[in-house]
């Protein structure tokens, strides 16, 4: 039992993992579908276009600050040209690790009818009842629920990098170990959960629901939410991972693993 284990959640997650290809397959078999990812993409991308020109605004003053002027000798300069320099990288890649989990509910109204689009592609028919003014109202619960799952998902990561560090300072392999495992699994997990709320929130999925679906899938969703963040760090294909999201979010209701509003309790 404690062998069949281990391999049942790897097979859920390299389940998860391939549930990604149907992103692209669903989008090229359906025009209006990509179509509407094309509109997404170029709505998610000005997230990055943003964040990345905060840090284009922000990088030598942080840089400055966090390696103030050296000596004059050679060995003090190169010390503090390479400094700055991982300081400006620093940075770059805070403001890109920002945009990936922050443009995803920004972006909500615009990703929730890409959904609403991928469901009536799959099913022939959209979330029921689904208006307009429904769709606005749960694009803009959405908009709220993914921006707390964006700042608990940035705190979970803040988290997991001081245990790291901690546990470094004593057991440096185990500490590294933590920061290599658990961050990448905590932050895919974070994206699954947005990718797949839209289709959710269509059908006004609770978000209680929504939690147990993370704990009763977890490892379905890591396999998901890793490859998930690989296709994200490309903003264009940002839209193709909620296509995929949706695709699962349908097929775990279809499995009994989800509750939608609408259904009998």
């Amino acid at each position: 039992m404690a062998t069949a284990e281990p391999l049942g959640a790897l097979a859920s997650t390299w389940q998860g993992a391939r549930a990604i290809a149907e992103g692209p397959r669903i989008a090229f078999r359906h025009g209006d579908v990509l179509l509407l990812c094309g509109a997404a993409a170029a709505v998610y991308t000005l997230v990055w276009v943003a964040a990345l020109w905060s840090a284009a605004a922000w990088d030598q003053d942080v840089a400055q600050w966090l390696v103030p002027t050296m000596g004059q000798a050679w060995w003090e300069q190169a010390l503090q040209g390479f400094a700055r320099g991982s300081a400006y990288l620093l940075v770059w890649l805070a403001a890109a690790a920002m945009a990936l989990p922050l443009g995803l509910p920004l972006c909500a109204p615009v990703f929730s009818l890409l959904a609403e689009r991928t469901e009536k592609a799959l099913t022939g028919r959209p979330p029921p009842g689904l208006s307009l003014w429904s769709l606005l109202r749960e694009s803009a619960r959405g908009l709220l629920r993914g921006l707390s799952i964006a700042v608990l998902q940035v705190a979970g990561t803040v988290a997991i990098g001081v245990l790291s560090f901690a546990v470094g300072l004593v057991i440096p392999p185990l500490g590294a170990l933590i920061s290599a495992v658990l961050a990448p699994c905590w932050n895919a997990l974070g994206l699954s959960a947005m990718a797949l709320s839209f289709a959710l929130d269509n059908h006004q999925c609770r978000l209680a629901d929504q939690l147990t679906l993370l704990q009763t899938e977890r490892a379905r969703l890591v396999g998901f939410g890793l490859v998930g963040q690989v296709v994200g760090w490309i903003p264009l294909l940002m839209p193709l991972v909620v296509v995929a999201g949706t695709a699962l979010a349908l097929r775990l209701h279809g499995e009994g693993k989800v509750r939608f509003g609408h259904d009998p309790r």
